[in-house]
C-alpha cells in the first residue's frame, strides 16, 4: 500500500539524518574477544543459536576462516561493535549474531553487503529457529520471500537486492 511505502521512505529519511557509519573490522585471533561475546550472548538476531568457545573461533580464523564485525558510529556516537559473522574456510556461515540495540537500522543489509563484497565470495546460510530467534526468522522472510527453506546462498550478484550503496544510508569503512 502506499501507506507503507510512505513510511519506509520517512524511514529511510530518519536513518539517513543519523549519519551512521560501519567500521568493519576482519577479525583476528587478538581482537575477537567483542565478536565472540556478540555470537555467545545474543538470542534474537541470531542465525543459528549456537555458541562457540573463543578457542573454537580462533581455530577457525586458523583454518582459513573469517570473522568480521562491524562497530556502529552515528550522529550520537558509537554504539560498539554490534554485528557479526564466522565464515568457515568453505564460504559457509557458521554464525551471524546482531545487537538488538540496532534493529530497525537496516545495518544487518548493510553489513552483509559489506562482508560479501569485501571477501568477494558467496555466502553459504544454514539458519535454525530457536524459541527466541524470531527476528532473524524475519529477517531471512524479508529478504527471500520465496526461500522458507533453512539453507540459502546469496550470490555476489544478488547484493543489490540486499543493500544499494545509492542509498546513502550508511558509509563503510574497512
Amino acid at each position: 500500500s502506499s501507506d507503507n511505502h510512505y513510511e519506509s521512505d520517512n524511514l529511510d529519511e530518519f536513518l539517513k539524518s543519523l549519519k551512521m557509519r560501519l567500521l568493519i573490522k576482519n577479525c583476528t585471533p587478538s581482537n575477537c574477544q567483542r565478536p565472540s561475546q556478540l555470537i555467545n550472548k545474543t538470542n534474537q538476531f541470531n542465525m543459528n543459536g549456537v555458541r562457540r568457545e573463543i578457542n573454537e573461533i580462533i581455530s577457525i580464523i586458523g583454518n582459513g576462516g573469517q570473522l568480521l564485525s562491524a562497530e556502529l558510529i552515528d550522529s550520537a556516537g558509537s554504539h560498539g561493535e554490534i554485528i557479526a559473522i564466522l565464515i568457515d574456510n568453505c564460504g559457509n556461515v557458521l554464525s551471524f549474531v546482531m545487537s538488538c540495540r540496532v534493529f530497525q537500522r537496516k545495518v544487518e543489509m548493510a553489513f552483509l553487503y559489506a562482508v560479501i563484497n569485501f571477501l568477494n565470495i558467496d555466502l553459504k546460510f544454514k539458519w535454525n529457529k530457536t524459541k527466541r530467534n524470531k527476528p532473524f526468522a524475519k529477517f531471512v522472510h524479508n529478504m527471500f520471500p520465496n526461500k522458507s527453506e533453512e539453507n540459502f546462498t546469496i550470490k555476489k550478484n544478488e547484493l543489490p537486492n540486499i543493500y544499494s550503496p545509492e542509498c546513502g544510508l550508511f558509509e563503510f569503512v574497512v
